[in-house]
């Protein structure tokens, strides 16, 4: 499927990825539909105490959608490899434009309740439990080998800018009419994503017609094809250790803040990571490393800023620079990770690998608020401080030693795919 031509690619530069058609109708595609996402975050608080709940009602919608998109996940991952991509990101979009649009309309009946959004949360995530697989699979077959880090750069640069004018946007939204049309304005950019994604052929499905099989032992093929390859799933356990220690920054942080009076410092370091996270695509799109894993990893050394500032102390705006430097590293790291995982994963198990992926990180999430709060109650914050560096730097530092992750090489070397292990063929 992909499309352009080599000299077209190198005269876009570091935005090559830009120069096949396929992939740039799916990069405006997804940027359209992110702006409109980016309103939701603060907005569906707004909507939950409007419809009559509280913080704990708010915690069981969000909790909804976290439940439904990891028990989703694997399953995503298998219809992503049945299916072709393209069908499967446009039935995703489809149910969350009905989804956030139904919403909306709830809001401007006046008669919504707490059970309807936590239905209809459970419902968005789950179509995103779809959409997260099948967009890995579809990058692969828009762009070349060489290409693939900076098609990732370029996704997450177009997640990660409306994001930080999304809040405000939201916020003003709200304060003229309500919060219902913002969610109606997202479920309208899921519409004009799918008119965009109108122009990318559909192509067949990355598995293999001989490997047809049931939906449990597709299941089974990807979990093996995880633990059967030592450089995927030692990333993943390094991974899944990280987001359990950064995690714990969105508890210690703003209680360590709030207690001294310093709730403005909070607000700071949240836009900080924004920021960061822009900084980190653009970081992206310009560096291309030897050894992608090992400079990938590296860049997740900062994750432990934050913490080291609030454990010496220091004022808000270190804390946010601290927090800067950690959210960038994570998009330098997915980025080439992403790019590694399209490039040596067998295609017809590549939505599949990236459903486990996404399934550990976003269980360590919730994870890390339970254990974030457990210390600070049993041990005080500065025991709660000293287990997520831990958590960053430990793990992180060790996986770059591994040999099976130090030889794998990025396309400029010229190394060729890794092979299908042989426990894992069908």
């Amino acid at each position: 499927m992909t499309s352009g031509q080599p000299g077209k690619a190198r005269a876009w530069g570091r935005y090559s990825a830009l120069a096949h058609p396929d992939f740039r109708n799916f990069w405006i595609s997804s940027m359209v539909s992110a702006i409109g996402s980016a309103l939701i975050p603060v907005t569906i608080a707004f909507a939950v105490l409007r419809a009559g709940g509280g913080a704990v009602e708010l915690s069981y919608v969000l909790a909804s959608g976290a439940i439904a998109q990891v028990a989703l996940l694997p399953f995503g991952g298998v219809w992503s490899d049945r299916l072709p991509r393209k069908t499967v990101i446009v039935g995703s979009n489809a149910v969350s434009a009905l989804i956030y649009t139904g919403m909306g309309l709830l809001l401007f009946s006046g008669k919504a309740r707490v059970w309807e959004f936590i239905v209809l949360q459970a419902l968005s995530a789950g179509a995103k439990a779809f959409l997260r697989p099948a967009t890995s699979g579809l990058v692969a077959q828009t762009v070349p080998a060489a290409e693939l880090q900076s098609a990732n750069a370029l996704l997450s640069l177009s997640n990660s800018v409306p994001m930080v004018a999304g809040p405000a946007i939201a916020g003003a939204l709200v304060a003229l009419d309500g919060p219902g049309w913002a969610f109606v304005i997202d479920g309208a950019s899921f519409v004009a994503a799918i008119a965009l994604m109108a122009r990318i052929p559909t192509v067949g499905p990355g598995r293999r017609a001989a490997a047809a099989s049931g939906l449990w032992r597709d299941l089974v093929i990807g979990g093996r094809e995880v633990g059967g390859t030592p450089w995927l799933w030692r990333n993943l356990v390094t991974h899944g250790l990280w987001n359990l220690g950064f995690g714990m920054l969105f508890v210690i942080g703003p209680v360590m803040m709030i207690r001294h009076s310093h709730i403005a410092d909070w607000a700071i370091v949240s836009t900080a990571i924004a920021f960061g996270s822009v900084a980190g695509a653009i970081v992206a799109l310009r560096v291309k490393a030897k050894r992608p894993l090992v400079a990938g990893n590296l860049a997740l050394l900062p994750g432990v800023l934050p913490f080291v500032a609030l454990l010496a102390g220091a004022p808000g705006w270190i804390v946010a620079i601290g927090a800067v430097f950690a959210s960038a590293g994570v998009d330098v790291l997915n980025a080439q990770w992403n790019a590694t995982l399209q490039r040596l994963v067998p295609n017809d198990r590549l939505a599949r690998v990236t459903s486990y992926d996404w399934m550990i990180s976003l269980c360590s999430t919730p994870v890390s608020y339970l254990v974030a709060g457990a210390i600070i109650g049993s041990a005080g914050t500065t025991a709660a401080l000293a287990v997520p560096i831990i958590l960053i730097a430990v793990p992180t530092s060790l996986v770059v030693l591994a040999g099976s992750v130090r030889s794998i090489l990025g396309p400029e070397t010229g190394q060729a795919d890794a092979p299908i292990p042989a426990a894992n063929k069908t």
